[in-house]
């Protein structure tokens, strides 16, 4: 911190796993000594787990023949893009779901050619665990609906809607759906912009119910999703993305992914 500021201390006593005593106060930070000038033992042992860290972060742990790299974000949430398409796939037959929706989180550059520990965790940076959902196809249209609200249409074209961007950008509360077949015509009213909706090449029955694959927030209704709630959970997945991600990649060296997203979207 700056000169003048200060730091707080907070020691604790701890006993068989409980806080016996706490004593906390305020220290001026000029009085300090970073440890790194009294201890430089302590300096070099962090400089060498440093090392340590950043060496496991660039271990290869897979070699792709064709790449999923994201170059514009919004392309890659308004046509359907390699990197959604393989997460989804990947939850898809982790769960065994017949759907998968994913949103592109805003550090996803998805993957070149040789994917690191580094990228992956680049790319799914969050702890999010998945669940399996048994929901209508009235329940799947009404949250395409709702994920179709990201949109607008400015000078006839196909833009992000402010709202998802001001005052804090919610990328994240747009999903990108997998094993359906749907378009989106956005200068349609909000709540009717779903024009075509299919499943296995049959328009998807409102009243039929299907297994979908959403992370832990979504699944209990984040982002405002009211369609989605954790009576509707029927499997539990607790592997984090990232490493979902690092278990397949390493168990299919031969990546093949087929092509399970096909989506629309339009002025």
């Amino acid at each position: 911190g700056a000169k003048g500021e200060k730091v707080g201390r907070i020691i604790l006593d701890v006993e068989r796993g409980k806080i016996q005593n706490a004593e906390v106060s305020l220290l001026s930070n000029e009085t300090l000594t970073p440890a790194s000038d009294t201890e430089p033992e302590f300096a070099q042992k962090m400089a060498a787990f440093d090392a340590e860290v950043d060496a496991w972060l660039d271990v290869p742990i897979a070699r792709l023949e064709e790449t999923m790299i994201v170059d514009d974000a919004f392309v890659a949430r308004t046509t359907p893009h390699p990197y959604i398409n393989f997460l989804n796939y990947i939850l898809m037959e982790v769960s065994g779901a017949d759907i998968a929706a994913s949103a592109l989180f805003d550090l996803s550059s998805g993957f070149g050619n040789e994917v690191t520990m580094r990228d992956v965790l680049n790319n799914y940076p969050f702890p999010n665990t998945f669940n399996v959902l048994e929901l209508t196809g009235q329940d799947i249209k009404d949250a395409i609906e709702l994920t179709a609200e990201y949109f607008s249409v400015d000078d006839g074209q196909v833009t992000v809607n402010p709202e998802f961007i001001y005052p804090k950008p919610q990328h994240y509360n747009y999903d990108i759906y997998s094993g359906i077949s749907y378009t989106i015509k956005v200068s349609n009213p909000v709540g009717s912009r779903v024009v075509q909706l299919d499943y296995q090449g049959n328009p998807i029955h409102m009243k039929e119910t299907y297994k979908v694959v959403l992370n832990n927030y979504r699944a209990v209704g984040g982002g405002n999703y009211p369609m989605f709630s954790a009576d509707k959970i029927v499997e539990d997945i607790q592997t984090e993305g990232a490493q979902l991600i690092i278990d397949y990649l390493q168990a299919h060296p031969e990546l093949k992914i087929p092509n399970v997203t096909d989506f629309k979207v339009e002025v």
